[in-house]
């Protein structure tokens, strides 16, 4: 830590302001694991929020992917739109690069249009070297955000803040542009929360929460790792957090060791705003449901000296859910001096007759992509019905050489080439690097591996659906029932790609897949282009947003058949309306 102290100028111990003061300790609400009032976007009396409820059991997922599925979210949410699908969602589930679009849709302001922030739609027939890389980026739209972003030289020239380094650099990336990065407020979901923290913390102001202004957004539910034993890479000791804006926290309860000492974690989740804090003394919760926890401290987290560190931020949960690199550097004894760590106590102790470390403890919170990069099991957690799960994978998909009864997973050398993405895989069976993810009949991968066989030779957007029985699974807290679901999986289409009129050098090559799009749609997550982290060009976002707004366009009228419970509208009957 001397490193870091050296070279950040705000190592100091910094002054103390009336903010510091008004959260130094809060009132906050828990949820132990077997609560009647979970998920408390539903069903907690105070919490619930009022439009949700008249929503069908209905949750999109987008997976995860750094810029590329970034890139690709933008285009998805962009058809969503168009087609009226964002109202009905309840919920709409992210991992790792796809929080960098999702999050700042749903907290956009209303000062911002939503029209200029998705951008317009595209055909293929559309898409000419002028409207592929036009002359003046639009300000206000996640377009040009996601191609001027070049994470890498903003990090070398930018000073290191210890574990807040890679959280502060994507708000600043992902989050300022919409006047969403204000690393003093904390943030709820609904005005009806922030209500309830403000007459339980009388001293926090109406400005210190930042809440979703429009009430037409389905309820984020993002999912980190939480890295229980600091230099390990046993799937084991990685354990799902799950990251909304009410509540966040490991449910199932987890037992372990830590410095020979007996740790227990998880067991239910702690209002968001509060979470990173000190354990709360007393244990017992008062008479209106909620334990007093202390954020300040003598020692801040990465030993720099300022008090509004501690508060868990917009650009904390995009950064957690997004800190990609992060398990695998612990995993190999590499001193974390960039990523999130943030202090976890037990909602849930349950035997305090046998002895344990009950004080928080600061745990690497790593990328939700190292557990479930497709971001769907925290809402079959929720029972989910219906279910729309966007596969934006770098990996693209091979029907296996002895037929779909031989379906693959990637391996070191991929050789033979893997069938689809693990993520998917590790669903329906155990993996090596996914162990624990199984909820469905392995026999599905065959029914996949089929469709999109067939789909693949036509030419057409990839689109699998089928009604699953989902199995039970303690490590996520799911309890079995029926789930409609519908997998979108990134694909190069013919029938799109065979639709572009070639009046230049990068349309031609967008139409023959050479380069610069020889990549295309599969895009490497990180160092596409260059050797910076983030780095997709602006004739690459246009390519792949008006890609898979097309895909979710063409294949609309499957999905909705598909998923009948879910309320979803028909397409337009004008062709020219979609």
């Amino acid at each position: 830590m001397a490193l870091l102290r050296a070279c950040d100028p705000g190592s100091s111990p910094a002054p103390t302001t009336d903010s510091d003061e008004r959260f130094d300790h809060v009132r906050v609400r828990t949820w132990r694991a077997d609560d009647a009032s979970w998920p408390p976007e539903l069903r907690d009396p105070e919490l619930a929020v009022p439009w949700l409820a008249e929503r069908p059991s209905f949750g999109i997922a987008f997976s995860g992917g750094g810029s590329r599925s970034a890139t690709a979210t933008l285009g998805q949410l962009r058809a969503l739109h168009r087609l009226g699908w964002l109202k009905k969602a309840r919920w709409v589930g992210a991992s790792s690069g796809s929080t960098w679009t999702l999050i700042p849709w749903v907290y956009l302001p209303t000062s911002h249009d939503e029209t200029i922030f998705l951008g317009p739609y595209l055909p293929p027939e559309a898409l000419t070297e002028a409207t592929l890389r036009p002359e003046t980026p639009v300000k206000g739209a996640m377009e040009t955000v996601l191609h001027d972003a070049r994470i890498g030289r903003p990090l070398l020239r930018s000073s290191l803040r210890g574990d807040e380094t890679w959280s502060g650099l994507i708000g600043s990336v992902f989050l300022a542009p919409f006047g969403l990065n204000d690393r003093d407020q904390v943030f709820t979901f609904h005005r009806e929360a922030r209500d309830r923290i403000l007459a339980a913390n009388p001293q926090l102001r109406t400005d210190d929460i930042l809440v979703v202004e429009r009430r037409d957004r389905p309820y984020p539910v993002l999912i980190g790792t939480l890295l229980v034993r600091q230099t390990s890479n046993r799937p084991d000791d990685r354990h799902p957090l799950e990251l909304t804006p009410l509540a966040t926290g490991l449910r199932p309860r987890v037992e372990t060791t830590k410095d020979d000492e007996r740790v227990v974690l998880g067991g239910g989740q702690v209002e968001t705003f509060g979470y990173d804090s000190y354990e709360p003394d007393p244990v017992e919760a008062g008479p209106d449901g909620r334990v007093r926890v202390r954020l300040e401290g003598s020692l801040r987290r990465g030993e720099l000296r300022s008090n509004d560190r501690y508060r868990f931020t917009l650009s904390d949960l995009i950064g957690v859910s997004s800190a990609a690199p992060a398990a695998g550097m612990v995993g190999h004894h590499v001193p974390n001096e960039l990523f999130p760590e943030h202090r976890h106590w037990p909602v849930d102790p349950v035997d305090r007759s046998r002895p344990f470390r009950r004080k928080a403890d600061e745990y690497v919170h790593a990328d939700g992509g190292v557990l479930d990069n497709l971001g769907v099991l925290p809402l079959l957690a929720r029972r989910a019905e219906s279910l729309l799960v966007f596969i934006n994978t770098s990996v693209p998909f091979v029907r296996p050489a002895d037929g779909c009864g031989a379906v693959t997973a990637g391996g070191d050398d991929d050789d033979p080439p893997a069938t689809f993405v693990d993520d998917l895989i590790s669903l329906f069976r155990p993996t090596r690097k996914l162990p624990h993810n199984v909820v469905f009949d392995g026999d599905g991968l065959e029914r996949i591996c089929e469709t999109f066989s067939e789909q693949q030779a036509r030419g057409e957007p990839l689109v699998h659906c089928e009604r699953y029985a989902v199995a039970a699974n303690a490590r996520y807290g799911i309890a079995p029932h029926e789930a409609s679901t519908c997998w979108m999986y990134l694909d190069r289409s013919t029938r799109w790609t065979s639709a572009i009129t070639a009046d230049g050098k990068r349309t031609a090559a967008l139409a023959d897949g050479t380069s610069p799009f020889d990549t295309f749609p599969h895009y490497d997550t990180f160092t596409e282009q260059t050797a910076t982290p983030i780095d997709l060009d602006r004739e690459r976002v246009v390519a792949l947003t008006n890609l898979t707004a097309w895909s979710v366009l063409e294949r609309a009228e499957t999905i909705r058949e598909a998923l009948p419970d879910a309320g979803l509208s028909s397409l337009p009957s004008t062709p020219g309306e979609r």
